[in-house]
């Protein structure tokens, strides 16, 4: 089927029409391309087979057509003025008349279509008729209902405007010639107004716009895919004149918004002529940089365009607004675009912008549209506010700076199309230029590069002008030199020259003169790096290692770029040599987000980057990411293999599991604690304070400039203003540098200004600091500043390894110029951290202290300074600062009383001496106590000054502090008013709770206090401090140790008291607290002191003796019974009861009693040895069941792992793996959970029955009731239960068979039982007994060999060692074994 079949077609009277296109569209499902003609045909047209296949036929013609972009759904417009919605089967889906359209057909046969970048709603544009409006009209997608109509819209008579829709869908777009006057008037009249572009909501309101530069007619708008970009093409009006072409040129113009500013970023003529009088533009769907064009005449070129931040080392920022640029030294003014400090403007629209910095002053080159050349120079450094000043002076009524313009004898690179320009010299530039498109005119491959050279005028700026009014200067071209493949982007390198890259991320170095060499392959990037800043000078090679835009930044041309990017350059050699230097000679970027320096990777998920060329330090990189962080990475730490270090844990909780889903795998015990504190944490801010390296900022913000020698960086917001900020290295290196060259006053300015811990000041280079405190109160003069400098003061030393600034040092040794001195005293440093830091706030705020009180004033001026060096003290001294404070004070009182009485005397007439403040003026006493209480609480110094006895200075710190006079002045006054003043000392310590000093002055109040000081030495447990009071009164000191000895008694120290009785000369105290200590020896001999009768003293022994049975010491007991009362009898039965078999039977024989041995010692003996026997073979039988037992649960055990361990393999490890996910987690759980009792259940929320009530009790969880003791009890009673099947069941084994082990003194006792039983004549029961313990402890260590599991905390007794095993056997006893 040929198209030309669809060309021409005849209406109903036979009359011949010409069919035209309407509407064009490529259909990415259909791989086809949907054309309609005004006749109503609907053509597909197959690409791969080149075959055309007609659809269908609309009545009425075809208007216009589009496709949504998901390629699901056609809109066309017929010529009854019917918006159809049909599907991919060309099935109709909706149809509506447009409205106005109901009753008659519409006069224009002009509609215009755009879709929304979703899909959701699409535009029209149609006017029905040349008398009336055009209307603009937005419908839904799914039901073809009208959502809004816009306001009428201005446009030419015979054109609609053109639509389109912004890909993000937040506004719709509408470019329309403002009308002058009436519908009436000629066409010229009308499309000689001004084009503007509409915005409109979706709701139809106008929400502003902007005006196109010129005038004439639009022919397309297209937006970029991220919405950032706006083409717009447009022809003047000679070249849309009917039936002609004309000679006027097409314009393709590439807008950009920010900051609620359009800005005009670049700009293309097309020849009319040429061309065929139409340019047609298309942005690549992928790629948002990328545009195509196509033009009448069969021409392709695709264009890509790629950010340039155009800003100096010093900061000047450069921003492109057609033919304007904005100049904003942002080192001195800080001001957003579209503001700016100067502006600078141009004949034509600007494509290309480079800025130098190689000379003493800034200078700017500029590439306009047409290909012309401009030149700016700053008067001195960056100060082109001045620059504009002076041209103003010299008579220039310009409010812009004037440009110079290039002088050429022939066309810049031979008349090929220049893209951009960079400064190789500091009057030299280099243009690359795309080679000619046609084959065959070309000697070599790649873009051209060309160096242009002249000279600076003398007077600038007085002779500034644009080439018409001014001068202009003569350039001379160097030969063209082919680059071997497409050029990326350039840069100015600091030595001179240019670092130029390909877009296969090839680097190549431009030496003045026109010789290009490449770089070597480890000192290029592995990828296409749009972005690329030179590496400063002075930078040392690397150590071996592995699209936020900035103020509005310059867009460059690369047209007829070829796509096979990754392609090697042919023309380069490919034995490359190396450099001298090793140095990488650039830092890129890449579209990714990956930062390279060379071949190193140094960061990724890279959103803006900057190079500060110089300052204290060295050279810093600067850098945000992705998370909203900035790092500043010196180019000395990136020497040294720096690489990007990820601070926060992505796939990692607090205790390294990871996470998948958000539920930790391993487990779901704690995982939702877990995952409910890693959703508090703010991981940003905390990662920033872990490294002083980094900084959060605002999500969006991209770095714009880092000026050299600053500490200051600067942002652009995503709303398009701009902050300053400082970041942390940058100002600590810079703090560094002035104390090393001991500049305190600087130092101390920039460290207050940035909030850097005061610290920092100290600890640098400490301990040198105390040498030069002199020096620094000098130069920091300030009492207020001298205080902060105190109050910050901590004893760790936050610039040692692993300090808050640790880092410091390590930076100012690796940075250039490091001076020898500065690195002994910062290695003097390092060695003395250690051995001065516990005392460094007391030995800087006594140097302080010291170095104030040498300068004049110090008594007045500084007496705030030294009241917060005793404050801040280690330990502070109040009581220091009161009397400093009471000193001042009295001298000013002193000197006020001094000053009235001459006033008295007549001499009121004399000047008012300095140290005397002016009336109702606080004084200097009043300034420092005020500061004092703004530090330390009001409490703890009232309680100072009361302590201090100084009624005075309290009240005065009452008066001064937010408290209410009228509560303490009851208190004072009654203070007062007591006497003596050891009486009224001693009430304040009272108060103050300070009883030592309390009983002291009370002691000194007299005799008459003593009762009162006893009660109080009582109460507080101050009888040593009393007894050492009385030591030079003896009637004191005796009633002192009666007291004494009474309180030691109240205390248990029955000992202790009694001593104290009889030094007392209290005898019978002293027996009383000898028989309360069990002390029998000593109460018998105070006893004999006494004069105690033999009835007397056999009374006792019968008291004693039985006080020491019930202190748990029968033998003592026996021991009195035999020797104050001979009652052999009731002595031998005390010793049988408490088990000492071998002295009650010696005390037997030797008291010639054998009968008390077999009456009295033997049966106790058998029924002890009875009951010893049928615990060990108790012992013996529960330890084989539990051995037995603990056995075969381990053997379960280890059956049941095989069994899931075998199931993991069956089902591909989802069980057991790291991998799985949330449902099988929680599954597997619950399959193990299942198979046996012995598995720990770990589901958190299920209920736990409690057997024999019949309830249910939820499990605890965090804020429930708290366990009592009670519950402690159960609990404890409980674990110590054998549940067969439970999941402690082991570990209760384990406690058990530790438990059965036998105690050492039983063994001990089975010893002294089998020697008697032998003695009296059982020598059978003595082995048998001996052998069944013997079984006894074997068994228990043949079942240590199964415990081997971690015990549990039991209350069990000790195990009994080997060597207790073999010192109570007997070897006659023993088995043959």
């Amino acid at each position: 089927m040929n198209l030309d079949d669809y060309a021409r077609t005849v209406d109903e009277d036979g009359a011949p029409v010409t069919v035209s296109i309407t509407g064009f569209s490529y259909v990415l499902e259909l791989e086809a391309l949907c054309i309609a003609l005004s006749s109503g045909v609907l053509l597909l047209v197959h690409v791969e087979q080149r075959e055309a296949e007609e659809v269908g036929c609309i009545d009425g013609g075809i208007m216009a057509l589009e496709w949504s972009p998901d390629g699901e759904v056609l809109v066309l417009v017929s010529g009854h003025g019917d918006i159809i919605l049909m599907d991919q089967a060309w099935d109709v889906i909706a149809e509506v008349p447009l409205p106005g359209c109901v009753d008659a057909a519409p006069q224009c046969s002009d509609v215009c279509i755009s879709w929304r970048g979703d899909g959701k709603f699409f535009s029209t544009a149609s006017r029905l008729g040349l008398d009336r409006p055009v209307l603009v009209h937005i419908w839904e997608r799914g039901s073809c209902e009208l959502h809004s109509t816009a306001a009428a819209c201005p446009q030419a008579l015979d054109r609609l405007p053109v639509l389109t829709w912004q890909p993000n869908g937040r506004h719709l777009y509408s470019a329309a010639v403002a009308a002058q006057s009436s519908a009436g008037l000629p066409q010229a009249s009308v499309t000689d107004s001004p084009v503007q572009v509409l915005l409109y909501e979706r709701n139809g309101l106008e929400h502003g716009g902007f005006s196109l530069p010129g005038t004439g007619v639009v022919q397309s708008m297209r937006w970029s895919c991220d919405s950032e970009l706006l083409a717009v093409v447009s022809s003047s009006a000679s070249s849309t004149a009917q039936g002609s072409v004309g000679s006027a040129d097409i314009t393709l113009q590439v807008w950009h918004r920010s900051n609620w500013h359009w800005y005009l970023k670049f700009q293309r003529a097309f020849s009319s002529a040429e061309h065929q009088g139409r340019v047609l533009v298309r942005w690549d769907d992928q790629h948002a940089g990328r545009l195509h064009t196509v033009t009448a005449a069969g021409c392709y070129e695709m264009t890509q365009l790629q950010w340039q931040q155009c800003v100096s080392p010093m900061g000047t920022s450069m921003v492109v607004d057609g033919t304007q640029l904005l100049i904003t030294p942002l080192r001195h003014v800080v001001i957003p675009p579209p503001m700016c400090a100067v502006k600078a403007l141009f004949p034509e629209p600007i494509v290309s912008v480079a800025v130098t910095g190689l000379g003493q002053d800034e200078g700017v080159a500029v590439l306009g549209s047409s290909g012309s050349v401009y030149l700016l120079k700053a008067v001195e450094d960056d100060l082109w506010e001045e620059t504009l000043e002076d041209q103003v002076t010299a008579g220039h009524s310009s409010p812009s700076l004037l440009p110079l313009l290039a002088r050429l004898d022939e066309p810049l690179a031979g008349g090929r199309y220049v893209r951009s320009v960079c400064w190789s010299g500091e009057a030299s530039l280099l243009a690359v230029a795309s080679p000619n498109p046609e084959p065959g005119l070309e000697n070599g491959t790649g873009d051209v590069l060309v160096e242009v050279a002249f000279q600076w005028p003398a007077g600038l700026p007085a002779q500034a002008g644009t080439g018409s009014g001014g001068i202009s200067v003569a350039m001379q071209q160097g030969r063209p030199v082919f680059a071997g493949a497409k050029v990326s982007c350039t840069a100015t390198t600091p030595g001179g020259g240019c670092v130029i890259q390909l877009v296969t991320g090839q680097l190549l170095r431009w030496h003045q003169g026109g010789k290009l060499e490449p770089y070597p392959r480890p000192s290029c990037f592995p990828a296409l790096c749009p972005r690329m800043w030179p590496v400063p000078a002075g930078v040392s090679p690397p150590g071996p290692t592995q699209l936020a835009w900035g103020v509005h930044p310059r867009l460059i041309a690369c047209p007829s770029c070829t796509l096979d990017l990754c392609r090697p350059c042919p023309s380069l050699p490919t034995t490359r040599a190396p450099f001298a230097q090793d140095v990488p000679p650039a830092i890129g970027l890449t579209a990714g987000g990956h930062l390279y320096w060379g071949a190193a990777l140094v960061a990724t998920e890279v959103t803006s980057a900057q190079v500060r060329s110089g300052g204290a330090g060295g050279p810093a990189l600067l850098y945000t990411t992705r998370k909203s962080l900035m790092y500043t990475v010196f180019f000395s730490q990136l020497a040294a293999g720096h690489v990007h270090k990820e601070l926060l844990q992505r796939d990692q909780d607090a205790e390294g599991q990871v996470i998948r889903k958000g539920v930790p795998v391993g487990g779901h015990k704690g995982g939702l604690l877990t995952l409910m504190s890693v959703a508090m944490r703010p991981l940003a801010a905390t990662a920033a304070a872990r490294d002083v390296l980094v900084r959060a900022v605002e999500q969006g913000s991209s770095l714009v400039a880092v000026p050299q020698g600053g500490v200051q960086a600067v942002l652009q917001m995503p709303r398009g203003n701009l902050e300053t900020v400082n970041p942390r290295p940058l100002v600590l290196t810079a703090v560094a540098a002035a104390l090393q060259e001991q500049h305190f006053a600087a130092a101390w300015e920039l460290a207050t200004a940035s909030r850097v811990d005061l610290n920092f000041l100290v600890d640098y280079l400490w301990p040198s600091f105390l040498s030069r405190v002199e020096e620094f109160v000098g130069q920091v003069s300030s009492p207020r500043d001298l205080c902060d400098l105190l109050h910050s003061l901590q004893p760790s030393n936050i610039v040692r390894e692993g300090g808050l600034y640790g880092i410091v040092p390590l930076l100012m040794q690796a940075g250039p110029g490091r001076a020898p001195a500065a690195a002994a005293a910062a290695a003097a440093a390092a060695a003395a951290e250690g051995s001065a830091d516990s005392n460094k706030v007391a030995l800087v705020c006594a140097a302080v202290r010291e170095a104030v009180q040498k300068l004049p004033g110090a008594g007045d001026r500084y007496l705030d300074v030294v009241v917060a060096s005793y404050t801040k003290s280690s330990p502070p001294q109040l009581e220091e600062a009161l009397q400093v404070i009471r000193a001042t004070q009295d001298a000013t009182s002193a000197a006020a009383a001094a000053a009235a009485a001459a006033a008295a005397a007549g001499s009121s007439q004399e000047p008012r001496p300095a140290s005397q403040p002016a009336q109702g003026a606080p004084t200097p006493a009043e300034r420092a106590l005020k500061q004092l209480l703004l530090t330390v609480d009001v409490d703890e110094v009232y309680r100072t000054a009361l302590g201090m006895y100084q009624l005075p200075l309290a009240y005065m710190v009452i008066v001064h502090a937010q408290k209410d006079p009228g509560e303490y002045m009851l208190e004072l006054q009654g203070f007062a008013a007591l006497q003596p003043p050891e009486f009224r000392r001693y009430r304040i310590d009272i108060h103050l709770r300070r009883y030592p000093s309390a009983l002291n002055h009370l002691y000194q109040c007299g005799a008459q206090h003593f009762e009162a000081a006893v009660s109080l030495a009582r109460q507080h447990n101050l009888m040593r401090q009393l007894l050492d009071l009385a030591a030079g009164d003896d009637a004191a000191r005796l009633l002192v140790l009666d007291a004494y000895g009474e309180v030691l008694e109240a205390q248990a120290k029955h000992e202790d008291a009694g001593l104290a009785f009889i030094a007392a000369g209290k005898p019978e105290k002293a027996l009383r607290a000898y028989r309360s200590a069990g002390q029998w020896r000593l109460a018998f001999i105070v006893a004999g002191r006494l004069g105690y009768s033999k009835a007397a003293i056999q009374q006792l022994a019968v008291q004693v003796a039985e006080e020491l049975v019930a202190l748990g010491q029968p033998i003592a007991s026996a021991t009195v019974l035999i020797h104050y009362l001979n009652d052999v009898d009731d002595g031998v039965l005390t010793l049988t009861k408490a088990r000492a078999w071998r002295e009650a039977v010696r005390v037997a024989y030797e008291h010639a009693r054998d009968d008390l041995v077999d009456t009295i010692v033997a049966p106790a003996a058998a029924e002890a040895a009875a009951g010893m026997l049928q615990d060990a073979r108790d012992s013996c039988e529960r330890l084989v069941k539990y051995s037995s037992r603990l056995t075969e649960v381990r053997r379960q055990k280890s059956a049941m792992a095989a069994a899931v361990e075998a199931a993991d393999e069956e089902s591909g490890g989802m069980f057991g793996g790291r991998h799985m996910d949330d449902d099988a987690m929680s599954d597997a759980d619950s399959a193990i959970s299942g198979l046996s009792a012995y598995t720990d259940n770990t589901h958190t929320g299920a209920t736990m029955s409690v057997s024999g009530h019949g309830t249910s009790k939820a499990a605890s969880t965090i804020g429930g009731r708290k366990p009592t003791k009670k519950d402690a009890k159960k609990a404890a009673k409980r674990g110590k239960k054998i549940r067969q099947g439970s999941a402690g069941e082991e570990s209760a084994l384990i406690d058990h068979l530790v438990g059965l082990a036998p105690a050492g003194y039983l063994l001990e006792e089975a010893g002294q039982l089998c020697e008697l039983l032998v003695l009296l004549g059982h020598f059978k029961d003595a082995l048998v007994l001996q052998r069944q313990l013997t079984a006894w402890a074997r068994l228990h260590q043949a079942s240590n060999s199964t415990t081997t599991a971690v015990l549990t905390t039991s209350a069990t007794p000790p195990v009994a060692s080997a060597a207790d095993l073999i010192q109570w056997k007997f070897d006659i006893l023993r088995d043959a074994a």
